[in-house]
């Protein structure tokens, strides 16, 4: 049996657009149409990510709202994207070790803030450990600039035409999903994660692996 792992966030001061609502003729008072909207962007907001303006859903581990169709121990949707040096990359050529995707762009403050902690993270496990970051439809030159600023070692994929992180059901930046060894989702996580987070959830990830 598979459970869901607890939300591990952290609060940066992230910022975005709030999602608009069309406006309604008649019907209940607007205050109470805005409110699922609302609700929505606390709570995104809250996780240290940014809504990409799409409906949410509810996380099954903890009832906040949250962009994601998995649970935990489904199979994560294979792809393979250009990396940033024009190499194909597939989730399956890592088959066998942990997997972390994390979903982001150079224009989200809650991404730039959780990279440094992600190369440190990759640097520390190079045996059991591969962090993919899908960069969402930018181009490649900021990108580039980007990972040279940070220091980025770990493959950069873009996902230039957003295919990948709709197969995800992604709906906020970051976001982050741990597949174990068998290319299942493990866990995922809406928001920045800080080092410790990112190490709690790694080890539970392997804690998993070993039952």
């Amino acid at each position: 049996m598979t459970t869901d792992l607890p939300q591990e966030t952290t609060s940066p001061e992230p910022t975005g657009a709030v999602p608009t609502v069309p406006p309604v003729r008649g019907g209940p008072p607007l205050i109470l149409r805005l409110l699922p909207v609302l609700l929505a962007l606390v709570a995104v907001t809250a996780a240290g990510g940014i809504l990409l303006g799409q409906g949410v859903g509810a996380t099954p581990s903890t009832g906040v709202t949250s962009p994601y169709k998995f649970t935990a121990g489904m199979p994560a949707p294979e792809f393979t994207l250009q990396s940033l040096e024009g190499k194909p990359v597939s989730l399956s050529d890592y088959r066998g070790k942990t997997v972390l995707v994390n979903f982001w762009a150079t224009w989200c403050p809650p991404c730039r803030s959780e990279m440094p902690d992600m190369q440190r993270l990759a640097q520390d496990h190079p045996d059991d450990l591969v962090v993919l970051a899908v960069d969402l439809q930018e181009a490649p030159d900021p990108i580039a600039s980007f990972a040279k600023q940070f220091g980025l070692t770990f493959p950069i994929l873009l996902d230039t035409r957003g295919d990948v992180s709709q197969a995800f059901g992604v709906q906020s930046l970051p976001s982050s999903f741990f597949i174990d060894p068998q290319g299942r989702i493990a866990s995922f996580n809406i928001g920045a994660l800080n080092e410790s987070a990112m190490r709690r959830r790694l080890q539970q990830v392997q804690e998993q692996i070993q039952r």
